[in-house]
């Protein structure tokens, strides 16, 4: 049986994600670069839908989602989704389903 110090083994398709992630997140790191706002789908083996994730952190990702754009967006600050939730302010006139 394994102990707390044994490696863990990471097959390719997680080794790859890890990657893939590390060089997105070089990308938005420093205030200068463009890229900004990440994306990230996600694919299955069996041909399903895909799962998207957005990070854009703006009022755009709660319409985004609510138009099935994306599955899931990084909303801030919260009470930017409070607003969409109950419909109210500038931004919305009916309630979202968010």
């Amino acid at each position: 049986m394994p102990n707390d110090k044994s490696p863990v083994y990471i097959g390719p398709p997680a080794m790859r994600a890890r990657l893939l992630l590390e060089a997105a997140a070089g990308m938005t790191a420093h205030p200068d670069e463009p890229y900004r706002e990440p994306e990230l789908t996600l694919q299955t083996d069996g041909g399903g839908p895909p799962l998207r994730l957005s990070a854009s952190s703006t009022l755009d990702g709660i319409t985004r989602v609510v138009g099935g754009e994306v599955d899931l967006a990084f909303i801030n600050p919260s009470s930017a989704l409070t607003v969409a939730y109950r419909g109210k302010g500038s931004c919305f006139t009916k309630r979202q389903p968010a």
